[in-house]
């Protein structure tokens, strides 16, 4: 658990960050922007997710952290993964102020996780 939770604070910017995106703020972005097709809202929110998932890839590539979610190589569907992550937050109202890398971590958690874990 500990492991997580400093990778979370690592993939969430930690003390080092002016600004680090809650749940409540990926819910509006992911939620709301695709409710109303705006096109800004959408990248964000999809940009937000394909950080967090490249950025979980990378880092276990370079041995910094070991892989906990293991996506299929060939067909990573980001619709799939954001609505996971706003579902997972919707039925989680009282951790919608935790960094969104944990959320989402957990959101993919049961579907992605390595056979390690």
């Amino acid at each position: 658990m500990k492991r997580i939770l400093l990778i979370v604070l690592f993939l969430s910017g930690g003390p080092f960050t002016a600004y680090a995106a809650d749940g409540k703020l990926f819910l509006k972005m992911c939620k709301e922007a695709y409710e109303t097709t705006q096109d800004f809202p959408m990248g964000m929110c999809d940009g937000y997710i394909v950080g967090v998932v490249e950025t979980h890839d990378q880092l276990a590539e370079m041995g910094r952290m070991e892989r906990m979610l293991c996506f299929p190589q060939d067909q990573l569907d980001l619709a799939q993964l954001r609505a996971m992550g706003v579902k997972w937050l919707e039925e989680n109202p009282d951790r919608i102020h935790q960094p969104v890398p944990l959320s989402l971590f957990i959101a993919w958690g049961e579907a992605y996780s390595c056979p390690k874990y």
